[in-house]
């Protein structure tokens, strides 16, 4: 099987793992590599459109409905599909059954415009859009643009 078939058919088979855990609530040990999670939509007329999704190099599932990604990349898109706000850290945890995210190590959050960018250590992402960062925070806005991904 070719390597790109392979990995789509671990992806699919870890986020059907995922979708069925959360439902009931239990968490196996299953885990996997270059994960992604839907973490919610835009309302309707845009309901089709991804709004944030969840993306990690690694996930290893938790007892109790939670699941560690290893690396994550948590991202926030524009109705038109566009990235607008990406966030990086070393770990955080996944919570599927409050959708929420967090992590009480250091971060990164940049638009992807390049014209505001922010560091800390600490940060819960909620379903309504808001992310809380807690210590250490450090924010940089440019009046011109830069090269995504340096600060």
């Amino acid at each position: 099987m070719p390597r790109n078939t392979k990995r789509a058919v671990l992806l699919l088979s870890l986020c059907v793992c995922i979708a069925g855990l959360a439902r009931a609530q239990q968490v196996s040990r299953v885990s996997g590599t270059s994960f992604k999670v839907q973490l919610e939509t835009f309302p309707a007329p845009f309901e089709t459109q991804i709004k944030t999704s969840l993306e990690g190099k690694r996930a290893e599932p938790q007892p109790g409905g939670f699941i560690i990604f290893t690396e994550p990349q948590l991202k926030h898109f524009n109705t038109n599909g566009s990235l607008e706000i990406q966030v990086r850290a070393p770990e955080c945890l996944l919570n599927l059954m409050q959708r929420t995210v967090s992590s009480t190590n250091t971060l990164q959050v940049e638009l992807t415009d390049g014209r505001f960018y922010m560091e800390g250590r600490g940060f819960l992402q909620m379903t309504n859009g808001t992310l809380l960062l807690s210590n250490d925070v450090r924010t940089v806005i440019r009046t011109t643009m830069k090269a995504p991904g340096k600060p």
